[in-house]
C-alpha cells in the first residue's frame, strides 16, 4: 500500500519522502521516484520525532502524510496455550495505533505552520485503518482492537484539526495481494462477507482515494477527491464510482446517494481532458455515467462549486440538487462550438423548454439562486450547510423498509413514460446546438 500510494503521488508531481524500515525496499522505491528515504521504526516514538524533522528537511516542507505502517500476529483471547499475552497484544497497538498517532501528530505539528492554499487548507493526513476493525475475524483480536481504535481515532482527529485547516481520513480496505498475502486469496475470499472474486491489486489500493465514501445514516456519501484537477472524471475516478454504485444497489441499509465534490471551487469538471490526450482508459467514466443515470435509489447532488459542462452534466443525473450559495451552473459547450450531448438532451427533463434553449443556446452561466428560481436544483444554502441540507434531503425522500428500486424511476419520468422514453432525448434537444461557432478557435485539437 506504502509503495502504490508514493506511485500515485510521484506520477502526480508530488514530492515523496518513504519512512520505513532499514530492512524493507523503501529506499529502492525512493530512488526510483527520485524522493528520499529516511530509516526509521514507527515503534520508537521518540526516535520518530528526528525522522520526521528530517523528512520534512528534504522535502522542504509537507503537504500530505499517509500512515501505513500496520501488521498483526495471530491470536485469540484464549487459546489452549492460555490466555493471549500481554505483550502481544501492547505489541500490535503501538504498531498500528500509538504509531498511526505518534506520525499523525508530529506531521501536523509541521503542517500547522504551512500558508492555508486557496481552499483554506494547510495539509493533509490520511490514516490507515482496515475491515478488520468492522468485521474483525477469530485470531485478529488486537489487530481489530487497533484498527477500531484508528478510525475512531481519525474522526475526533479531523474535528481537533479542521478549524487549522488540516484535513484527516481514514480508509479501511480489504484484503490486497502483497508478498505477504499472495498464495493465500482462497482463504481470504472463504473470510470475506460478501464474497470477492479477487483481493485488490496493489495500483488499485492506491487509486482508491480518488473516490472517497462514508455511510451517514441511511444515505452513502460519495466524494470524487481531485481538487488539484477539478474534479475532473478520469478512469480511476469511473471505476470509483461504479464501486460505490454497486455497493449501495446491492446494500438495503444504503437508502440514497449524496454525490459531491472535494473542496468549494468545483463540484466536477466532467472529462479529465488531459487523461483522454494521454489516450487512458476512460470506458469506465462512460460506465458511471449510465450507472447514474440508471441508479434506482435516491441520487442527490450536493453542489459544492461551478458546475459547468460535464460536471452539470453529472448533476443533471441527480434527482434532487442542493447547491451552495454562490456557485454557477452552465453549459458553456456552445461558445466553444461543442455540443452538450449529456446533460444537454435532458435540460426539457428538468426545465421549462424556454429555459432550457435559453441555457444551451447562449452558454451563460446562471448562478445558484436563478437555478432555484428556475426549477433547476431543489435548495440553496450556505457553504457550511451544503452536506448536512443534502442528507436531510435525502432522509425526506428515502423509502422505507424494501429495497427502495424504482424511487428515482418515479423522480424523472412523466405519467405513463418508459424507462425508454426516459432515457432517449427528447426531439427538440436534438437542435439546442444550431448556431454553433462553425470553427471553434478553443477546444479539443480534434474538433478544429
Amino acid at each position: 500500500m506504502a509503495r502504490a500510494t508514493a506511485e500515485l503521488i510521484a506520477t502526480r508531481g508530488g514530492r515523496v519522502a518513504i519512512l520505513d524500515r532499514d530492512s524493507s525496499d523503501g529506499a529502492a522505491v525512493a530512488e526510483g521516484l527520485k524522493g528520499s528515504f529516511h530509516a526509521c521504526d514507527v515503534t520508537d516514538f521518540a526516535g520518530m520525532e528526528g525522522v520526521i524533522e528530517t523528512a520534512v528537511a528534504a522535502l522542504e516542507g509537507i503537504d500530505v502524510v499517509v500512515n501505513t505502517a500496520g501488521g498483526a500476529i495471530p491470536g485469540r483471547t484464549l487459546s489452549k496455550d492460555g490466555p493471549l499475552s500481554i505483550e502481544t497484544f501492547q505489541g500490535i497497538i503501538d504498531l498500528n495505533l500509538t504509531g498511526t498517532f505518534n506520525v499523525a501528530r508530529l506531521a501536523a505539528w509541521h503542517m500547522s505552520r504551512n500558508a492555508p492554499n486557496a481552499d483554506g487548507e494547510r495539509g493533509v493526513i490520511i490514516n490507515t485503518a482496515s475491515i478488520a476493525a468492522f468485521e474483525g475475524q477469530i485470531g485478529q483480536i488486537a489487530y481489530t482492537a487497533a484498527k477500531g481504535g484508528v478510525a475512531a481515532m481519525s474522526l475526533t482527529m479531523a474535528r481537533e484539526l479542521g478549524s487549522l485547516g488540516i484535513r484527516v481520513n481514514a480508509i479501511a480496505p480489504s484484503l490486497f495481494q502483497t508478498g505477504l498475502t499472495r498464495g493465500r486469496e482462497s482463504h481470504a475470499q472463504r473470510l470475506h462477507h460478501p464474497p470477492r472474486r479477487r483481493p485488490a491489486l496493489r495500483p488499485e489500493v492506491g487509486r482508491g482515494m480518488s473516490i472517497l465514501t462514508e455511510l451517514v445514516g441511511g444515505s452513502l456519501v460519495v466524494t470524487i477527491n481531485r481538487p488539484e484537477a477539478r474534479n475532473a472524471l478520469n478512469g480511476e475516478v469511473g471505476q470509483g464510482l461504479v464501486d460505490a454504485l454497486t455497493r449501495a444497489e446491492s446494500d438495503n441499509e444504503i437508502r440514497s446517494i449524496v454525490l459531491t465534490g472535494a473542496g468549494d471551487r468545483t463540484f466536477c469538471a466532467g472529462l479529465d481532458l488531459k487523461a483522454l490526450s494521454k489516450g487512458e482508459n476512460l470506458a469506465p467514466v462512460m460506465q458511471a455515467l449510465d450507472g447514474l443515470r440508471d441508479f434506482r435509489k435516491p441520487l442527490l447532488g450536493a453542489v459544492n462549486g461551478s458546475c459547468l459542462g460535464g460536471g452539470f452534466e453529472v448533476m443533471m443525473r441527480c434527482d434532487l440538487v442542493v447547491a451552495a450559495a454562490g456557485v454557477n451552473f452552465g453549459l458553456p459547450e456552445v461558445k466553444r462550438g461543442l455540443f452538450a450531448a449529456g446533460g444537454g438532451t435532458r435540460l426539457p427533463l428538468r426545465l421549462p423548454i424556454a429555459r432550457a434553449l435559453e441555457l444551451a443556446l447562449t452558454g451563460d452561466p446562471i448562478p445558484a439562486e436563478e437555478a432555484l428560481r428556475w426549477g433547476l436544483v431543489n435548495r440553496v444554502v450556505p457553504p457550511d450547510e451544503l452536506l448536512a441540507a443534502a442528507l436531510a434531503l435525502g432522509r425526506s425522500n428515502s423509502p422505507g423498509p424494501g429495497d427502495g428500486s424504482g424511487t428515482s424511476e418515479i423522480s424523472y419520468c412523466p405519467p405513463g413514460a418508459t424507462t425508454a422514453a426516459r432515457i432517449a432525448p427528447p426531439p427538440c434537444a436534438v437542435t439546442v446546438c444550431r448556431g454553433c461557432v462553425p470553427r471553434p478557435r478553443r477546444g479539443r485539437p480534434s474538433f478544429s
